[in-house]
């Protein structure tokens, strides 16, 4: 892979950053349970008078981050996850080559932190700044840190939490460097808090699978719906985001059983979908979990099936307060869930206990938090931070403690 970065912006270099105004170098992975945290941090970040640079590996995750006016700079990366000592060898050299990329970097932009949110961008990111002497954080969205992050928390200076569950994974960690500021969710999200569900009698169902949706939950729900009762059926609302290529089946499936339903491969305003569910059912990435937590909504959660299995302890964040349950692949039939969907139907006091208790481990001020504990450390770095100038408000009031 080439060490040329990405074509980001067709302003010269230099004019995308505000004169005067201390720069964050942020590392993502090549994920949106990385990158949109990360925008949410630096849309904090930026109101505190700082500019964000984003440091990745490109692909369609870039998109976001520079449709919300961030530079985004390309490194070179190869998969770690490999067992052929020849793809072994070139994903080493691919971490050579990133490191020396991400030093350049520093030396372009001269960040005063630099936050890694995992992935493989984050490894060099950090080391270059280490070496550097600039202060370096990771935030950690899973309650089982990744690999990436589980290589560098010993070395960083700070280390965000998502939940407080995780320190027994990060025990090796000083207590002092450790910090719990939970999982930040797009503003999308915290905007649709404010929304209201509707109010005529009807059961409203969110389904979703990740990015790519989730052949099994195509597979079991739409089955699952279609063993209810007819009056039970006539009630019920099921927006279902699924693969491109399973949209007609599923929503035939829907049709069949007389249920009333939106369909798609993508839905630009999911977080407004799961608001205005009773329940939401899909995979167990953190962010999903984040999202269902600050929306106040009840899951029923299918973890993806994963070596380290870090969906299966994120679902246990909800499952353990009574907001939740969670299904396996193996377990999630379309028996199993029908059986589970006709107990709540029956039961009004305990969905609305649930939508409680999902609450209680919503951290909606998330973003804010990291932002804070990445402000602070910038204080730290004596070599490359230069002071706002005629910063805002917030940036005045953090820069005053």
């Amino acid at each position: 892979m080439s060490l040329n970065p990405l074509k980001t912006s067709n302003r010269e270099e230099g004019t995308a950053h505000t004169a005067g105004r201390p720069r964050i170098l942020i590392a993502t992975g090549a994920s949106g349970g990385h990158i949109f945290p990360a925008i949410a941090i630096a849309d904090a970040l930026k109101d505190r008078g700082y500019d964000c640079v984003f440091v990745g590996y490109g692909g369609k995750f870039a998109g976001p981050v520079l449709e919300r006016g961030y530079t985004y700079e390309q490194l070179p990366a190869y998969p770690w996850n490999v067992s052929n000592p020849l793809k072994k060898i070139r994903a080493v050299w691919g971490l050579v080559q990133a490191l020396v990329r991400a030093m350049h970097l520093i030396q372009r932009y001269h960040p005063s932190v630099v936050l890694g949110m995992g992935g493989y961008a984050t490894v060099a990111a950090v080391i270059a700044g280490k070496l550097s002497g600039v202060p370096t954080a990771i935030h950690e969205q899973n309650v089982l840190p990744g690999r990436a992050n589980r290589l560098l928390m010993r070395w960083v200076d700070k280390m965000l939490l998502s939940f407080d569950r995780s320190r027994k994974y990060v025990h090796k960690v000083p207590d002092a460097r450790l910090l719990l500021c939970g999982n930040p969710v797009r503003q999308e999200v915290l905007d649709a808090m404010s929304i209201k569900r509707p109010d005529d009698g009807d059961f409203y169902i969110t389904v979703m699978g990740g990015s790519q949706g989730a052949r099994v939950l195509s597979d079991v729900v739409p089955a699952a719906v279609a063993m209810l009762g007819a009056e039970v059926r006539k009630t019920l609302r099921v927006v279902h985001q699924a693969r491109e290529e399973d949209v007609l089946r599923v929503k035939q499936a829907y049709v069949d059983a007389g249920v009333v339903c939106d369909v798609a491969p993508f839905f630009t305003d999911m977080a407004v979908r799961i608001r205005r569910c009773h329940l939401f059912i899909g995979r167990a990435g953190a962010g999903t979990v984040a999202e269902c937590a600050v929306l106040g909504r009840p899951a029923v959660f299918v973890p993806l099936k994963l070596a380290d299995g870090h969906q299966f302890d994120n679902a246990k964040v909800m499952t353990d307060v009574g907001a939740a349950t969670i299904m396996t692949e193996e377990s999630f039939t379309a028996q199993a869930l029908a059986d589970w969907l006709r107990d709540l139907l029956a039961d009004p006091k305990r969905r609305q206990q649930m939508e409680q208790n999902a609450l209680r481990v919503a951290v909606p001020d998330a973003a804010l938090l990291c932002a804070q504990a990445v402000c602070d450390l910038s204080k730290d770095d004596v070599m490359h931070m230069v002071r706002p100038v005629d910063a805002t408000p917030q940036a005045k009031e953090v820069n005053a403690k």
